[in-house]
């Protein structure tokens, strides 16, 4: 049965309405009782009769209190003036005792305590010159910085003296009584902003010098009061530079001890990189390791903070390795890649191109060269030498398989307009291509095709691609209708006979009246009519006596590298006398029985060079001479 108070039935007969049960919900519970395990663990350690001091310094505090006076300020003795700053800041009770006057021997001490400190100035209290020496922050803003107005006993970041302070210029010593522009008084601070030394004066020393002049009555009391100032300001001054000569001192010594610590700190990780097998990729990616957070910090290195630290340094040393590797698997591809096109370019220029010759992208797909600039080691060393020499070994066996399928893939062009034709029609004058992807659709023969930019999607990187390149019909009916009228037969004369015939031909379409400005017959050459319209008529070799007029009327063949020399294959302007003076190189050729003067007499020492589009071999002209 549950239990009843007298004073619950009593109020539940005054009532009336409300039950034993609802009375009872409403007792407040009792608190709960906490867990003895849990409060010894709490306080396990610390003295019992230090259990009950609560606050951060309470601690502190209390121990300050039991120790005899003498003994603390004994202690005190041995800090220096930033320690005891620090100190002043903890507990009320310490701070009452260094912030009172009795207390200026402590400060002093410790001053003493500090080498090369420069005397406390007159102006200041020995917490005031404590708080100026080593507080760290702006007395404006309150950022963190080092640079200390000491005429003005304040510290002020560079932004904040440039809004806070005037400059002592003109205008600054304008406001100010002729006295004081007179006798030199008002302090003033040299800072560097913004990279520019400049000097500033302080507002509020110059209005309390202004009013405390203005109660001066008599000249003399005036007199007195400046030659003062001028004294304080020259103390002041001597003061201030001694202070800045030991800032310097100090924040030197700083940085070299941060240094120091940083270098032991660095060197202690590198240590225990050396057990787990990682201090060479430290060493390695030395850039990475150094400024590392964990690792740039100032302050020793512990067991427990490298069991902190350690996961996560392996594990930045192991993602920047692999992305070492990668990024240096890349630029070894890209110098042996540059080194191979060194030596292939050489080659190119010195190999005969009348004939296809392969480019870089169709050597660097093919699987002996891709293994052996992308797969070997990284530490093999591969020289300029190195890749003429497997060039050399490899051309010959590479050009010989690589050449027919190429081939090939031009004949099955041409088989879709003419399906009889063979690998020997190609070098004929009548097969003519065109480049479907140029603008002005390109005329090409065979090899220029295998030397035109639009077969390549990269010059350096991609192989060769027939896909740009379609037969011409009208191009090579144009070649027909020449070889016709020169009396050779289009089913066997090939490119080079054409070009050695190399019959002058008139466009009778394009005749102009001499009335005209550009008036004449229009003449060109074969590889100008090629690229001519199609739908012109032409004349070939059929001008009689006027022919000799013609040829006079032809301009000399533009500057640029059009021919190559048929024995080294060098590339040459299109003159017989540098040819024959280039021949003069060639031991095995006697020059001397090179009787001809023209390059058409010397032909056998020379080809046009494929690599040159045909419109650029010759130049069409006209001739007034030749109108009848």
């Amino acid at each position: 049965m549950a239990r009843r108070s007298l004073r619950i039935r009593q109020r539940a007969a005054a009532l009336g309405s409300l039950s034993l049960q609802e009375e009872e919900k409403e007792r407040p519970l009792k608190r709960t009782k906490k867990n003895s395990v849990e409060s010894s663990t709490k306080t396990k350690g610390v003295p019992k009769q230090s259990r009950r001091i609560r606050g951060k310094f309470g601690l502190l505090e209390r121990s300050t209190k039991d120790v005899p006076l003498e003994i603390f300020l004994e202690i005190l003795c041995y800090l220096n003036p930033h320690e005891l700053l620090r100190l002043a800041q903890t507990v009320k009770f310490i701070r009452s005792i260094l912030m009172c006057k009795s207390s200026a021997s402590i400060w002093r001490i410790a001053r003493g305590n500090v080498g090369d400190l420069p005397p406390l100035p007159e102006d200041l209290s020995e917490p005031q010159y404590a708080h100026l020496l080593y507080e760290p922050f702006c007395q404006i803003c309150n950022r963190e910085c080092d640079n200390v107005l000491w005429m003005f006993r304040m510290r002020c970041c560079e932004s904040c003296a440039e809004s806070t302070f005037p400059l002592y210029d003109k205008k600054f010593l304008a406001r100010q009584p002729p006295e004081f522009r007179k006798h030199r008084i008002l302090p003033r601070q040299s800072v560097r902003l913004n990279g520019w030394l400049i000097s500033i004066g302080n507002d509020e020393i110059a209005a309390r010098f202004k009013a405390e002049f203005q109660h001066l009555q008599t000249p003399e009391e005036q007199n007195t009061w400046i030659a003062s100032k001028k004294h304080e300001l020259q103390v002041k001054e001597e003061h201030a530079h001694l202070c800045t000569l030991w800032q310097t001192a100090m924040l030197d010594k700083r940085e070299n001890e941060l240094e120091n610590l940083l270098k032991r700190r660095k060197d202690a990780i590198l240590i225990r990189l050396a057990e787990i097998g990682w201090r060479e990729e430290a060493e390695i990616s030395s850039y990475v390791f150094a400024d590392y957070g964990l690792v740039r910090q100032p302050q020793e290195l512990t067991d427990s903070g490298w069991n902190r630290i350690k996961d996560k340094l392996v594990k930045r040393l192991s993602d920047h390795k692999a992305r070492r590797l990668v990024e240096e698997q890349r630029q070894a591809i890209n110098l042996r890649r540059s080194l191979l096109e060194k030596e292939y370019n050489e080659i190119y220029s010195a190999s005969d191109h009348r004939e296809p010759f392969p480019s870089l992208g169709d050597i660097l797909s093919d699987e002996p060269f891709e293994t052996l600039i992308s797969d070997s080691p990284l530490d093999e060393n591969m020289n300029g030498q190195f890749f003429r020499e497997k060039l050399l070994e490899y051309l010959p066996s590479f050009i010989e398989k690589w050449k027919p399928v190429k081939m090939q893939e031009l004949v099955e062009i041409m088989r879709k307009s003419i399906p009889e034709v063979t690998l020997s029609d190609l070098p004929l004058a009548t097969s003519i291509f065109r480049c479907a992807e140029c603008p002005s659709n390109i005329k090409m023969h065979y090899p220029q095709m295998f030397y035109h930019r639009c077969c390549f999607r990269n010059r350096s990187l991609s192989p060769w691609s027939s896909h740009p390149i379609v037969f011409d019909e009208s191009g090579s009916q144009v070649v027909r209708t020449i070889l016709q009228a020169c009396a050779l037969n289009p089913s066997t004369t090939t490119i080079q006979k054409l070009h050695s015939v190399d019959p002058l031909i008139e466009c009778t379409t394009c005749h102009l009246s001499s009335a005209s400005h550009y008036g004449g017959r229009l003449f060109m050459r074969w590889p100008h009519a090629l690229v001519h319209s199609s739908d012109h008529n032409f004349s070939v070799n059929s001008f009689g006596a006027l022919t000799e007029k013609i040829f006079a009327c032809e301009p000399p063949i533009g500057y640029g590298n059009r021919i190559c020399c048929v024995h080294c294959h060098e590339e040459l302007p299109h003159r017989a006398p540098d040819l024959r003076a280039h021949l003069l190189e060639h031991d095995e050729i006697d020059v001397r029985k090179i009787k001809g003067t023209k390059l058409e007499e010397i032909q056998e020492h020379w080809y046009w060079d494929p690599r040159c589009a045909l419109r650029f071999l010759r130049q069409s002209f006209r001739c007034r001479e030749a109108l009848t």
